[in-house]
């Protein structure tokens, strides 16, 4: 088998060696530890084996480590999101629409991401009731669940006007939470 530090200039490597992958199957089938082994070629192409795992001749995990969630976590961006649904009786045209990009929203948030969902009108704000009281919720499933409810149950308020003042001072007061949060600790 040979392994290069460098890219050989008389003799490109595409591939990972037949010894390697043979050396590969032979460690996962007598058990030997690691549980699954990788090898990358210096040109960038990627071997893991076992690629994955099967229960039943169906896929049940994957041991690509881009698509385990301690890697994801690491790799992805924290986004605090504050979505404000204007609920004035001028929205009633546009409501519905909004209402459905506040879920697509929600639904694309990670793991690790925060967020808080209102509604607001010049005469109030309308939140989901939450013990995270003024504070981002973590983007965990059963919190983008209370989310989605919520939106789903926002109403347009007849003879309600605009106001983005109560919707900014809200928002900021979320936003606020989280330096609040990050100072603390």
């Amino acid at each position: 088998m040979c392994i290069y530090s460098e890219l050989p200039k008389d003799k490109p490597v595409k591939y990972a060696p037949k010894e390697l992958l043979h050396t590969f199957v032979r460690n996962y089938k007598e058990g030997n530890e690691p549980e699954w082994q990788s090898f990358t070629t210096v040109t960038g192409i990627a071997y893991i084996y076992p690629a994955l795992h099967y229960y039943n001749d169906h896929v049940y995990a994957s041991t690509e480590p881009r698509l385990l969630p301690w890697y994801v976590a690491a790799a992805t961006i924290k986004i605090n999101i504050v979505i404000a649904i204007d609920l004035a009786d001028a929205m009633k045209p546009y409501l519905y629409t909004a209402k459905r990009l506040a879920e697509i929203i929600v639904n694309s948030t990670k793991r690790n991401d925060k967020i808080a969902v209102f509604g607001f009108t010049d005469r109030s704000i309308q939140e989901p009731p939450s013990c995270f009281f003024d504070d981002l919720m973590p983007a965990q499933p059963s919190n983008k669940y209370v989310l989605r409810y919520h939106i789903n149950e926002l109403r347009r308020i007849p003879n309600a006007n605009t106001s983005y003042r109560m919707a900014i001072q809200k928002a900021s007061i979320y936003l606020r939470s989280e330096t609040r949060i990050k100072n603390s600790s």
